[in-house]
């Protein structure tokens, strides 16, 4: 969509023929008969109520009044609900309302949860009433803050480029199409023309609490950057998320294009029901191109806690790896090379962490769920790419120091500690644990190499300094773990 013209607040005849512009260049009210227009009685949205009743008459569009109340004001909650019921009343809409409790927590924050529970609320109202999209009163300052609070968590072209015009969610099989024709519209100009119109609205007092994330950015650091760089600082960010939002379009296009073409049948060892991706292929792609396929096709598996940056860069790294290996990321999946194609491998039944120690022979193998360690005599320093959590993994341990102490296996326990080889000092192993960012399921079932009762090994990271090998020449004993 190209960016919206400036439009005069003080005519209403101009803002709408400026609403009528947006809807027909984006298409957004297309094969809709029901809308569901999100109302909160703050002014966006009241304004977006009045400049789409026009449009909606004219189209013969019935449209259905949304509020939902997330319990965090009390009683100016409920005036603003009573309020927008009088709005439905006053012009004859049906009103779909709805009261919850919204709480912090579960790794949320409070405008998270808030958030999720709103969302809640129109794929539920969107299946009661029958409705093919539902419109939210976003507008251009919600852009350059969504761009600014995005930034600051790292994101990339797809987060930055932040609302779009209209966007399609999936939850349980049910698709919800939102729709923001107010994207390209200044917060105050809606006020200004809300104002000249005579029309009222609520205002939302937690709207001034600056301990808010975003609410620190629209009074504070936007009106800074404006202070100090001396531009329309809003209008360019906005105008920074529509070319980020076309560079997103054209990546994300190549992605599909090539999950299209490469996307294999799963091999032997990977789950059936899941395609694969062939390594050689994927790993000679450009690095953007690399990480937005490995997110789509993972968003396409359903497995959307495994797309953040962390795991998607732990995957990319690993497709360098010449031999087979297997890596654990966010939600419980399992992932692995199996001839030379990336899938998801096959379901095992849960195995409870081995706390027991598990005897290592030298020479000789143990079994672990899923994987096989072993143990022989060499000389000198094994020297591999190694990273927590993925497997092959192989470590070298000075077979004197070793000498008649037992080399055992088992999960952690609180209070590990391991002096690591080329540093000072020891190190919890949860401390090591949680640096490398390896998700807890992993954690747990993490084999951990015990000479007697020093921890001698964490795979993927360093030895005990005490049994590192001493140089290339000096016997060792080699220990290599694999996915079985």
């Amino acid at each position: 969509m190209k960016p919206a013209r400036k439009v005069n607040p003080a005519s209403p005849d101009d803002l709408h023929r400026h609403m009528q512009e947006v809807v027909a260049r984006g298409v957004l009210l297309a094969g809709v008969r029901r809308l569901g227009v999100a109302v909160s009685g703050g002014a966006d949205s009241v304004a977006l109520l009045y400049l789409l009743l026009p449009l909606c008459r004219r189209s013969g569009i019935s449209p259905v009044i949304l509020n939902f109340d997330h319990g965090l004001r009390g009683a100016a909650s409920a005036a603003d609900s009573a309020f927008v019921r009088q709005l439905a009343d006053k012009h004859g809409l049906a009103c779909h309302s709805a009261t919850g409790e919204v709480k912090a927590g579960r790794g949320l924050s409070l405008e998270m949860a808030a958030r999720e529970a709103r969302l809640d609320f129109y794929f539920d109202s969107a299946r009661v009433a029958a409705l093919d999209a539902i419109a939210t009163g976003h507008h251009a300052d919600d852009v350059a803050e969504t761009l600014l609070l995005r930034l600051a968590r790292g994101a990339g072209a797809g987060g930055l480029a932040g609302l779009r015009p209209c966007s399609v969610l999936t939850r349980r099989s049910q698709k919800l199409r939102l729709i923001r024709p107010l994207l390209g519209i200044p917060r105050d100009t809606l006020r200004e023309w809300l104002r000249a119109q005579g029309l009222p609205w609520r205002e939302d007092a937690s709207n001034l609490d600056t301990s808010i994330a975003r609410n620190a950015v629209r009074h504070q650091i936007l009106p800074y950057m404006a202070k100090q760089l001396g531009s329309p600082v809003t209008a360019r960010l906005v105008q920074s998320a529509e070319l980020l939002r076309a560079d997103d379009e054209a990546l994300d296009a190549l992605a599909g294009d090539w999950l299209a073409r490469h996307a294999a049948e799963p091999r032997p060892g990977h789950a059936a029901d899941s395609p694969t991706l062939p390594v050689s292929g994927l790993a000679t792609q450009p690095v953007a191109l690399q990480r937005r396929i490995l997110r789509r096709w993972l968003m396409e598996l359903s497995h959307a806690a495994a797309t953040g940056f962390a795991p998607i860069e732990a995957l990319r790294e690993a497709l360098n790896q010449p031999t087979e290996w297997r890596l654990t990321l966010p939600g419980n999946l399992h992932l692995g090379v199996r001839a030379g194609h990336l899938g998801i491998l096959a379901r095992h039944p849960a195995t409870p962490p081995v706390n027991a120690p598990l005897h290592l022979p030298v020479p000789g193998e143990a079994a672990w769920p899923g994987l096989r360690i072993t143990a022989r005599l060499a000389c000198g320093i094994l020297r591999e790419p190694a990273h927590l959590g993925q497997w092959p993994a192989a470590c070298s341990l000075d077979r004197e120091a070793v000498g008649n102490h037992p080399l055992t296996l088992r999960t952690r326990r609180p209070g590990d500690r391991i002096a690591p080889t080329g540093m000072a000092g020891t190190r919890k192993l949860q401390d090591i644990l949680v640096d490398a960012k390896l998700p807890r399921e992993a954690r747990d079932q993490l084999p951990l190499l015990f000479c007697g009762d020093t921890l001698a090994w964490v795979p993927g990271y360093r030895v005990a300094r005490e049994l590192a090998v001493r140089s290339d020449s000096a016997p060792a004993i080699h220990i290599r773990i694999e996915p079985c």
